[in-house]
């Protein structure tokens, strides 16, 4: 799974680290003061595309953001101007 954030963060996860799930729910990412803006299945090989409301526009392949655990924050996948935010 690839998570992005409104902040231009971004989160890849495997799938199966959400098989367990608990009474009181599963933590999938730490969101901090940002919002989700989406979660997309990501298979091997493909590219991300993340885009903002200025018109900015950045292209990666998925192996280039590493998986982390479930309750991580994610790193920067598009660094963003003032006042901008993926869209």
């Amino acid at each position: 799974l690839m998570f992005c954030t409104r902040g231009g963060v971004v989160k890849k996860t495997k799938l199966s680290a959400y098989g367990n799930v608990r009474t009181g729910g599963i933590i999938a990412i730490d969101l901090r003061e940002d919002q989700l803006v989406s979660v997309i299945l990501v298979s091997p090989g493909e590219d991300v595309l993340l885009a903002t409301a200025a018109g900015m526009s950045i292209r990666f392949h998925e192996t280039q953001a590493r998986a982390m655990g479930r309750d991580t924050g994610g790193v920067r996948g598009i660094k963003l101007a003032k006042d901008d935010r993926v869209v």
